[in-house]
């Protein structure tokens, strides 16, 4: 092809004008709409022409849509990243707002989810690398930093006196609540919702290990306000020692490997077990 000469702003105009219409003629009919002419044959005069007249245009005007392109979708990961974040937030207050039924910390205020949370954290993973050296510390400290997200949709529920009922309706609301967190953050944040359900499945010996944990670390509490936010709550001795009969039969289908946690859960609950004895021989002076 001739090289066209050099022309004035208007002839170069004219010419980028011609290749916006033969794209618009273009989409036309690529929609089914009627388009008289040749709009493939017209682009590619409208393109050579702006390409002779003005050197690389077409392709400075290629590459600066794609960049623009480009920063449209860091923008908009950049702002669904926020939203997501924001969620996370919105729901880790939720969960330090949920007070734990029945246990009470020393000086009279209800263990959060938060509280108890952070306390089983600490514990199940120094418990972990003390007696187990097989486990990964740090996995069973994130295990214990989800294991109770489930209730910030299902909310806590009480287990001393739980009926058989009452459990398989906090197992439903439970898979319920599972189901929020990864449709809620599934794609935006996967780690947290894949790590909850990953805990939920107990799938390996770390989760395990924190769900014995989860049944140490209430009775540490109570111990140490020597029972007496159970003696609070009405329980009885009798109906701690049920309660402690079924879950020590429970433990040992799936945490009978823990010696030594086992070993501290036995100690504990005997201690509290005689610390509600002897609250509830009490009589009023």
């Amino acid at each position: 092809m001739t090289a066209i000469p050099h022309a004035d702003s208007f002839l170069y105009q004219a010419a980028v004008d011609l290749s916006a219409t033969a794209g618009d003629i273009a989409a036309a009919l690529a929609e089914g709409r009627s388009c008289p002419g040749t709009a493939a044959r017209v682009l590619d005069l409208a393109q050579a022409l702006a390409a002779e007249l003005c050197p690389g245009t077409i392709d400075d005007a290629r590459d600066a849509g794609a960049a623009a392109r480009a920063e449209r979708r860091e923008q908009h990961a950049a702002g669904e990243l926020l939203e997501a974040a924001a969620a996370v937030t919105r729901h880790a207050a939720r969960f330090a707002r949920i007070d734990r039924s029945v246990v009470t910390l020393p000086d009279g205020t209800a263990e959060s989810d938060s509280d108890h949370t952070v306390h089983l954290a600490w514990l199940a993973s120094a418990l972990a690398s003390a007696t187990e050296p097989g486990l990964d510390p740090v996995l069973v400290a994130a295990y214990a930093v989800v294991h109770d997200a489930v209730e910030v949709f299902a909310d806590d529920t009480p287990t001393i006196t739980i009926t058989d009922r009452e459990r398989a309706r906090k197992h439903e609301r439970e898979q319920a609540a599972l189901l929020a967190w990864h449709d809620d953050l599934g794609e935006r944040l996967p780690w947290l919702p894949a790590m909850i359900g990953r805990y939920e499945l107990q799938a390996d010996a770390e989760a395990r290990f924190v769900k014995a944990a989860d049944k140490v670390a209430p009775k540490l509490v109570h111990h140490r306000n020597s029972a007496r936010d159970l003696h609070a709550a009405g329980v009885t001795p009798g109906q701690f020692r049920d309660m402690v009969r079924e879950q020590r039969a429970s433990l040992g289908t799936y945490a009978e490997e823990f010696a030594g946690l086992l070993s501290i859960y036995d100690q504990v609950t005997a201690a509290v077990d005689r610390a509600l004895t002897g609250l509830a021989g009490r009589r009023p002076s």
